[in-house]
């Protein structure tokens, strides 16, 4: 015998908390795992030390400038220190960085994020616009600092997030890693094994 339409509202709500229990995902649910567009630690920075602020290159911060000049590095860009940020490329204390890192998207990307450590200061940019200011001191940390970026930041083709960082003396120290959200597929055959079962 079929049931009555006054029986759904309770049966789904049943269904939906079995799918739960189960640990299965139903067609009216999602998931969200994290991609990364470069994690901490990545190669291929263009980057260049200034001893003042006025000898920082005009424009360093945009996406045309021309950083072919710039010797090539790797993150962590850093003095020798005891705090948690160890030192790939070395950034001199009582100096000024500016650290350029291309990257390309493929497709679109939502729910961004950048995530650094910062001793002391830095402003970043993605695409020409500032997306993040921070005035520190003491010893940084890898995600100490978390920006969410909109996802009009982001162009697909080349893109490039710049980093320029000051240090006020004692040890320096900078990482960055961008993120992203990746929808995952909803697991389609959750729901109809459950609709088999209570059929």
């Amino acid at each position: 015998m079929g049931r009555t339409s006054s029986h759904w509202p309770v049966m789904t709500a049943r269904l939906l908390a079995i799918a739960m229990m189960a640990g299965s995902v139903c067609v009216a649910m999602s998931v969200n795992a994290q991609g990364v567009v470069f994690p901490y630690g990545a190669p291929g920075y263009r980057y260049n030390i200034y001893g003042t602020a006025s000898e920082i290159s005009p424009g360093v911060e945009t996406v045309d400038f021309d950083d072919s000049g710039f010797p090539v590095g790797q993150a962590a860009f850093a003095s020798p220190t005891i705090c948690e940020i160890q030192p790939t490329t070395l950034w001199p204390p009582e100096t000024y960085l500016a650290a350029r890192k291309r990257f390309n998207l493929t497709e679109p990307i939502g729910g961004a994020s950048i995530h650094f450590g910062i001793d002391n200061d830095v402003k970043i940019y993605i695409n020409g616009v500032m997306v993040a200011l921070v005035l520190h001191g003491g010893c940084p940390y890898y995600d100490e600092f978390n920006f969410p970026i909109p996802d009009s930041m982001f162009v697909v083709g080349e893109n490039v997030l710049v980093a320029v960082c000051h240090d006020n003396g004692g040890p320096t120290a900078f990482d960055i890693s961008l993120t992203y959200l990746m929808p995952t597929a909803v697991r389609r055959e959750s729901w109809g094994m459950l609709k088999e079962i209570y059929r």
